[in-house]
């Protein structure tokens, strides 16, 4: 059998072919591989802040709690007395004030 031109190219040409595909599966696991890693990566950060965004509720509802507590809770005369000379200032009308000198 005789070898034509295009038949001595043939081989050639298969390992070219075979090259090209794997050449260009190579682009496409490495393109699809970029974008699953980005995607893992936000998803990630994506987790870390929903962990820390129920932390602040958490403590914002203890918080609240802690609070809506002291609302609910009477006052005595004495916690009155002590609030009004601690946050106001105000004194008995029959007190003496002795005030440091500055």
């Amino acid at each position: 059998m005789k070898r034509t031109p295009d038949s001595m190219h043939e081989p050639y040409m298969k390992t070219w072919t075979i090259r090209l595909v794997v050449l260009v599966t190579l682009i496409v696991l490495v393109v699809f591989s970029v974008g699953i890693i980005r995607n893992y990566r936000e998803q990630r950060d994506l987790d870390a802040h929903i962990r820390e965004l129920q932390e602040s509720i958490a403590e914002a509802s203890e918080a609240r709690a802690s609070l809506e507590a002291q609302k609910d809770r009477e006052l005595t005369d004495e916690d009155m007395i002590r609030i009004a000379r601690e946050r106001f200032g105000l004194v008995f009308p029959n007190e003496i004030i002795f005030m440091p000198e500055e």
